[in-house]
């Protein structure tokens, strides 16, 4: 039986995840191993665990390697050149990662860099050596940390940085022992002084392993001269990259996280909307091609509904929408409401990260009713649905400006908070390809950022807004810069687009 890959190890922080949930899918298709793993900071790991390949396991760094981190780094850098911490960092995370995981000294490790796709099924052991592909760089600082670092020389006339590294176990455990025996300290804290920080890139993992096994084992290592492209953009999006890339003969692409995206060359220019009533009136009213609408939590489909005016007008009929509401009676309404409206789908469910039985807290109809006290006489209780029953407390105490009997109700209204359980299903569960511009809307009371780790984001739309919380709202603009997408307008409903989108805002 033919050798594979024991641990395929993958590091990655946020800023990677766009293409990082295409990688992940691509290298479990085209490289066999018997494990597939993807590093990241703790605070990222639930967002990795959402999008990525299920065939990857999520560790977070601190369990990868315990005794280090990204501070440790930087206290031993020079002031000045700090912000580099993270590029050196990810390196020595690297070959923690495969140190950490069990294997035995017979098992090869890989290390794939997380921005890259393989094309086609690549074969890295051959008779029981390992195969490397080429890089073309000569970076002179990272020779002299190798020097330091090992005492070894350059041996090849090539460059091992071609983002991803074979190793066996063995081989590995020899470059850190080696490493430690002639400096006499952990084979991290070697790294580090054998670098010179001050260099804003003074050492490579790659080209650092691959100098030793030159050096050590020269007739073990074949090389593949397929060649590879660094800049994915220049080929295509990476949403097309199955498709595109394939006739180009390369072995794998990789998109920098810095490389800027290709604009559309027809993209159409509509003035800057001021709110999300200006772009909603853009979308339906401006925007061409074809159009569709996701709305989350519908509730009855009228009360401080954006979407209502638009969806009850014929003229709209071409823009197709899901509408999602999980409770029965605002469901009931919103589909009579809608009965007769052509591409329209209604789903009574939620929408979450995974499929799933939840419990879901909202306010009795019968005792919203009663809930508007002195005014206004909006009917606000009707639209308190959430999975999280404190987010219902808070507004029913948020609202005792509505005067003295509502104030002494208090406590009848916390006790009526009902408690049902709904079907949670991911939007990634829905096929929505094809629309030139897709619109997500999200109203959930607290649960916005589940409703989009739930989306298949290998077809991004273009567009979303969603209700702002300002407990998560940091961490969902931090996931939404780095997918590529950039704030429009709007306070607490802000939008949000793609940057690459077929339409530009000016003014």
């Amino acid at each position: 039986m033919a050798k594979i890959i024991k641990n395929v190890v993958c590091v990655a922080t946020l800023k990677d995840i766009h293409v990082w949930i295409h990688a992940s899918h691509a290298i479990a298709r085209h490289i066999k191993a018997e494990r597939y793993v993807v590093v990241t900071p703790e605070k990222y790991a639930p967002i990795f665990k959402a999008v990525s390949n299920p065939r990857f396991e999520v560790v977070s760094e601190t369990v990868a390697v315990p005794d280090i981190d990204l501070d440790y780094v930087a206290e031993r850098m020079p002031e000045g050149c700090r912000s580099r911490a993270g590029w050196y960092y990810q390196q020595i995370l690297k070959i923690g990662s495969l140190l950490h995981l069990p294997s035995a000294p017979d098992d090869v490790l890989l290390l794939w860099d997380a921005d890259t796709i393989p094309l086609g099924d690549l074969n890295l052991i051959q008779d029981d050596n390992l195969v490397y592909f080429k890089g073309s760089e000569h970076h002179l600082p990272y020779f002299q940390t190798i020097r330091t670092l090992t005492g070894l020389e350059k041996r090849v006339a090539f460059s091992f940085i071609a983002q991803c590294f074979p190793i066996f176990r063995e081989w590995l455990d020899e470059f850190v022992a080696l490493v430690e025996n002639r400096h006499g300290k952990r084979w991290y804290d070697a790294i580090l002084s054998a670098t010179d920080l001050s260099e804003f890139s003074g050492f490579s993992e790659y080209e650092t392993l691959g100098t030793f096994l030159a050096n050590t084992r020269p007739e073990r290592l074949y090389v593949n001269h397929t060649a590879w492209e660094r800049f994915g953009n220049r080929i295509c999006p990476v949403e097309r990259v199955r498709t595109d890339a394939a006739g180009t003969g390369y072995a794998f692409v990789s998109y920098e996280s810095w490389a800027p995206a290709r604009l559309p060359a027809d993209r159409r220019q509509l003035p800057m909307p001021k709110d999300e009533q200006g772009f909603l009136d853009l979308f339906f009213n401006r925007m061409t091609g074809s159009r569709g609408v996701i709305q989350i939590g519908t509730n009855d489909g009228m009360m401080e509904d954006p979407l209502h005016r638009y969806l009850s007008d014929e003229r709209h009929n071409a823009v197709s929408a899901v509408l999602i509401e999980p409770l029965g009676s605002y469901f009931e309404n919103v589909s009579r409401l809608h009965a007769a409206r052509p591409n329209t789908l209604m789903l009574k469910m939620a929408a979450g990260t995974k499929e799933a039985e939840r419990k879901f807290y909202h306010i009795l109809p019968e005792i919203a009713d009663e809930m508007n006290g002195d005014g206004p006489p909006n009917n606000w209780a009707h639209g308190q649905g959430s999975f999280f029953r404190e987010s219902i407390e808070f507004w029913i105490r948020q609202n005792q400006f509505r005067g003295e009997a509502y104030r002494a109700n208090i406590g009848r209204y916390l006790a009526a908070i009902h408690e049902t359980v709904v079907n949670v299903m991911p939007l990634r569960s829905l096929a929505l390809g094809g629309i030139d511009n897709l619109l997500i809307v999200i109203d959930v009371q607290g649960a916005e950022f589940d409703v989009l780790l739930g989306v298949d984001w290998r077809r991004r739309p273009n567009w979303l807004i969603f209700e702002q919380d300002i407990a998560v709202v940091g961490l969902i603009e931090e996931f939404l810069t780095a997918l590529g997408y950039v704030y429009i307008c709007g306070t607490s409903n802000p939008v949000w687009g793609l940057a690459e989108a077929p339409v530009e805002f000016a003014g």
